[in-house]
């Protein structure tokens, strides 16, 4: 998405998304009403979308999401009446109160976007976002940035060089994400920009970050700490030598057929393997005349595989697509 487009929802979401702080007094499973009880002996009904429906079961203490419980919807209905008779503790509500005018009559139901425990802060995306253009500027990477009422990631870019050499750093970016709807925290993150492949395409993975709960005292002030020192010159000089000494060191496997080896060594899980040994296929960087392989080799069959294969199963989890990239980085310093 475009910067602009994203500042656009952000500054939305900031002007018509409210919180309501009550008790879960009944809710409709079928046309998805949750009905709370506020101050004064008042109610207060809302609409909850998917995201809230899951979040209201978390909250009741009930296991799973409302697919789940599919093909046993009854059982469902039944425990949530069950769990709310019992439950008394307050909670808050965040919902978006639309266009609508607070004198406005007639039948209507604002769009409950999450529910979560009253502890938690709701950052502001727009806060987060101009926060980031006064330190990073406003050029954005278009594919990877972007914002829904689920969560807002952006990725401020910054070229090194032009050149389109598989396993060639390109350039280094900082960016950061956030949820006003409870579905992650407040995180920061320095991303690397490779090259991973002849063709040009370009993969942009986080090397450092940091991450903030929205319960923490002072969320906001804790991320702009978080971001002040990680986001430095002396970072990316520092991260600039280890992967120059990457590219360079000597072979950790004797050939191909071992690759496997090291990535259990690693820790990456075996159902990979094989796509890894793929994806280095593809690009056969790092290896010496002997048919050896540094670890910059098997690092960038990695990054490839995550990058093309694995986002085409469908089995594809993003969380898991990072976690593989966090277990490989170590074979950079690998001797």
């Amino acid at each position: 998405m475009e910067f602009n487009d994203i500042s656009r929802i952000a500054q939305y979401q900031d002007t018509h998304w409210k919180e309501q702080i009550g008790v879960v007094q009944d809710f409709d499973y079928d046309s998805s009403e949750l009905t709370l009880s506020i101050q004064n002996d008042k109610e207060f009904t809302s609409t909850l979308n998917s995201n809230g429906k899951d979040q209201l079961l978390t909250l009741l203490g009930l296991k799973g999401t409302t697919k789940d419980f599919e093909t046993d919807k009854p059982f469902l209905k039944k425990a949530i009446a069950r769990k709310i008779d019992s439950r008394s503790k307050p909670c808050k509500l965040i919902y978006d109160k639309g266009s609508r005018l607070e004198d406005d009559v007639g039948d209507w139901s604002p769009s409950g976007k999450a529910i979560t425990g009253v502890g938690y802060k709701v950052v502001p995306n727009i806060k987060i976002l101009d926060y980031g253009e006064k330190m990073f500027g406003s050029t954005i990477d278009t594919r990877t940035s972007y914002i829904s009422d689920i969560k807002m990631i952006v990725n401020h870019t910054s070229k090194i060089n032009k050149r389109l050499i598989a396993g060639d750093i390109i350039g280094f970016g900082n960016g950061y994400s956030n949820s006003q709807s409870r579905n992650g925290g407040l995180n920061g993150f320095m991303s690397m920009l490779r090259v991973i492949c002849s063709n040009g395409w370009i993969d942009s993975k986080h090397i450092s970050n940091i991450g903030i709960k929205h319960n923490s005292l002072h969320p906001f002030e804790m991320f702009q700490v978080g971001m002040t020192k990680m986001c430095t010159e002396s970072k990316i000089k520092d991260m600039l030598k280890i992967l120059d000494k990457a590219t360079c060191r000597p072979s950790i496997v004797e050939s191909i057929d071992e690759i496997p080896t090291m990535l259990k060594l690693a820790r990456i899980p075996k159902r990979h393997h094989d796509g890894i040994v793929g994806g280095y296929l593809k690009e056969q960087i790092g290896m010496d005349e002997d048919g050896g392989i540094n670890g910059w080799g098997i690092f960038n069959g990695v990054t490839n595989y995550t990058s093309h294969e694995y986002r085409q199963h469908p089995l594809f989890d993003a969380i898991e697509q990072q976690d593989i990239i966090k277990l490989a980085m170590p074979l950079l310093t690998v001797r």
